[in-house]
């Protein structure tokens, strides 16, 4: 047989199971449908962003075993992100601790929680006051921008592990980019015998029990014994996705499975600004506060969230706007999301967009959304999500397997550490068969 083990996606999961698997002696083939790897990390090099711009993951949540070893085992360096979190608000800056205000009266709240439900039926159940107005807005608004989730069907149960491993881990980016641990990998995999092709979209999966057939939307066929797949969840939700494929013969229950599971939207905006212009000064200047050490900073505008590059001295500002009512703004030109995000900034720091748009140096619409091979941001559990996870462990166990952050189950949901976690726990899985 041809390989041993095809791979479909060059993402985080993908390439760490080739890795690992190509390390083992494994006769490994990865398919890629972009013509890059990375997947929902791009690290962009050039186009005038200083040193880099990440345009898909950008940040290590926390003190991630997985993540930090492999930095070290790659030698990448990394730092902490030891800034401030502020919150703009009716026309004012204040500094927070937290990203919700209230943070410790709705901990309190979750931990009556016993049987799952959604994050709406909670807020209906534990927060329905009226004096509880802005925190449930808050919920709403956290949980659609940090989860990019939907709360009418995203888990309380696991937004609340989520959350709490969250509000007590550091945070942490890679110096020299994302990307850096990816390229790693392949080289890894490559070295050890691995084949890494892209632009390779897998359109029909032929399979019986220990023996698969990837044909590609070009005509190529890729044999082997076993199969990884590592595609998004809302590419393999959309069946008229480009990067979408089909299952010869058809699996019973893996289309009800794979419904299961959550994707959110997302929306990032990098705005590479002249230096001169936005430092240290510009928000003590405009607003009278000292915001030197800002690095998170949140408001009710339409793109709520933006963040620096503190502690490293650069003029680019991220924003970003993720949920359910990302999908709309997503339909639009990267135009008209660059006039949303510079009037966004134009009313926090109370300037004209003029001024704004004359100092920008480069700009650059990261709309996920739209992104034919991701449709969307990262997963974020239902509460049909532990269900849908065993169907697919389940569905052909010695034949196909499913890898990817979605198939993590853990308290670091819809991060890269996800995905490293899964991979991982796959290749292993094939190792002691």
């Amino acid at each position: 047989m041809e390989n041993d083990i095809l791979i479909v996606g060059a993402g985080a999961a993908g390439l760490i199971a080739a890795h690992l698997l190509a390390q083992k002696g494994f006769k490994v083939t990865v398919l890629e449908a972009r013509n890059r790897i990375g997947g929902r990390i791009h690290t962009m090099y050039d186009d005038g962003f200083s040193p880099f711009a990440e345009l898909g993951a950008e940040f290590i949540h926390g003190d991630l075993p997985v993540s930090l070893a492999l930095l070290k085992e790659a030698d990448v360096a990394y730092h902490k992100t030891e800034g401030e979190m502020w919150q703009f608000k009716d026309g004012c800056f204040s500094q927070e601790d937290h990203f919700i205000e209230d943070w410790d009266y709705l901990v309190a709240q979750l931990h009556k929680v016993t049987d799952d439900m959604t994050v709406d039926e909670f807020l209906e159940k534990y927060l329905s006051g009226e004096q509880y107005v802005e925190l449930r807005k808050a919920v709403i608004r956290y949980a659609n921008g940090y989860d990019t989730a939907d709360t009418s069907d995203a888990s309380i149960l696991a937004i609340r592990r989520e959350w709490e491993e969250e509000e007590s881990g550091d945070q942490y980016r890679p110096d020299t980019g994302y990307i850096s641990l990816l390229e790693y990998l392949e080289k890894s995999c490559v070295a050890n015998g691995g084949t890494v092709h892209l632009s390779a979209v897998a359109k029909e999966i032929q399979w019986k029990e220990n023996e698969v057939t990837v044909i590609t939307a070009d005509g190529r066929r890729f044999d082997a014994g076993k199969i990884i797949i590592t595609v998004p969840v809302n590419v393999l939700q959309a069946a008229d996705a480009i990067a979408n494929f089909h299952f010869s013969p058809e699996i019973p229950g893996y289309k009800q499975a794979v419904n299961g599971m959550g994707m959110g939207a997302i929306i990032k905006l990098l705005f590479q600004f002249n230096d001169e212009f936005y430092n240290e000064s510009l928000l003590h200047d405009r607003r009278g506060v000292d915001m030197t050490k800002l690095e998170f900073l949140f408001s009710e505008e339409i793109i709520p969230t933006w963040w620096t590059q503190y502690p490293r001295k650069s003029g680019l500002l991220t924003g970003w706007f993720g949920g359910p009512k990302a999908r709309g703004i997503a339909q639009g030109s990267d135009e008209e999301i660059l006039q949303i995000g510079l009037q966004s900034l134009a009313n926090i720091f109370s300037l004209p967009v003029e001024t704004l748009r004359e100092n920008l140096t480069a700009w650059n619409i990261a709309n996920w959304t739209k992104d034919p091979f991701a449709l969307g941001s990262y997963s974020y559990e239902t509460t049909k999500s532990a269900e849908a996870k065993r169907q697919l462990y389940e569905l052909v166990p010695n034949t196909i397997f499913f890898a990817g952050e979605a198939m993590y189950e853990g308290p670091a949901i819809g991060t890269v550490e996800a995905a490293f976690v899964s991979g991982k726990q796959v290749a292993a899985r094939l190792t002691r068969q």
